[in-house]
């Protein structure tokens, strides 16, 4: 569905709201009093120190300088409206399961949402790319690891009773144990020696998750000011360089063991078993997720007022009813 859909659909519920359904298309009452309690501290600060509203305008038009992600500024009614319901994770659009799923998948599924999610999904194509990688370079620092959590049960170390060791080999034990790491080699090899790959699939998965939702999308923060959703885009982008960076500097230790004591190829092995499986895995998940989702939707009209949809998919029906009524006149 674009933009210009959304815009006569708009209309449309303007005209005949009485075909609208019930929406609370404003905040909660709880937000509205942190909403007021933020302007006033912010009217105390500016009248304690004035010269602090000259550097807060600055700062709030370098932001706006940076534009929104496919948008190169502020949106529209329409196109707030629905960026809006994709942040809400809406599923039924046009209340027909196949294309709906489509419109899901598109912008849910790793790789076909590289390609063909919205423009105005509030995860962009970009930082989509730029995740992708983030996960490679992910499971190739799980994978490079998993040989030397291997060599932590080879030769029994554990963690010790105190906080120090004696040795990095001892602390990185006491690491890959605490983590989970060694229990899912030792018990989770399935007779194959899979431990490795069910830990770097497992892994991949939650920090794939981490990545989109605090990293990427701000679904909570798609109601308010551009200035605010923009800061805190910005502040996930920040997240995702500093994991991003934090994950360079063990690779390059882990690479470095495994070329000492001839594990590269198992290294490979377990990243090519993880990293498609993991997608795979993902696509199941969210299929039955959609599914589960649009059924309760399908069962339950008004559970869309609950997501605080903009546009469900009835009042989307019944404008296409009117627009072939006036085609037919």
């Amino acid at each position: 569905m674009d933009v210009d859909t959304y815009q006569d659909v708009l209309e449309y519920l303007q005209a005949h709201p009485s075909e609208a359904h019930t929406i609370d298309r404003h905040a909660s009452q709880a937000w509205q009093y942190i909403r007021w309690a933020l302007y006033n501290l912010k009217q105390l600060l500016y009248f304690v120190c004035p010269c602090c509203q000259n550097r807060s305008q600055e700062v709030v038009s370098t932001i706006k300088m940076l534009g929104d992600d496919g948008a190169g500024g502020d949106f529209s009614k329409a196109e707030l409206a629905l960026r809006r319901d994709l942040a809400a994770n809406k599923v039924v659009w046009y209340k027909d399961y196949w294309m709906d799923l489509w419109c899901f998948t598109r912008n849910t599924n790793p790789i076909l949402a590289i390609c063909y999610s919205h423009p105005l999904h509030p995860i962009s194509r970009t930082e989509r790319i730029v995740i992708t990688i983030m996960l490679i370079v992910f499971v190739i620092m799980i994978s490079a690891s998993i040989p030397r959590a291997q060599g932590c049960l080879d030769s029994g170390l554990t963690c010790p009773s105190t906080w120090r060791h004696s040795s990095q080999e001892e602390a990185f034990c006491c690491l890959a144990h605490q983590i989970g790491m060694t229990w899912t080699i030792k018990n989770l090899s399935l007779g194959f020696n899979l431990g490795g790959s069910v830990y770097a699939i497992i892994t991949n998965l939650l920090f794939g998750q981490l990545l989109f939702h605090c990293g990427a999308s701000c679904v909570c923060f798609q109601d308010t000011k551009p200035t605010l959703r923009r800061c805190c885009e910005l502040t996930g982008h920040i997240f995702m360089a500093a994991v991003f960076i934090a994950m360079l500097f063990p690779i390059r230790t882990f690479m470095q063991y495994n070329i000492e004591h001839g594990t590269v190829g198992y290294v490979i092995l377990t990243f090519l078993q993880s990293k498609p499986t993991s997608i795979i895995l993902t696509t199941m998940f969210q299929t039955l997720l959609f599914t589960i989702l649009w059924s309760r939707c399908m069962g339950d009209p008004d559970h869309a007022a609950e997501l605080r949809i903009n546009v469900t998919a009835d009042e989307y029906l019944a404008f296409v009813r009117h627009q072939s009524k006036l085609d037919a006149t």
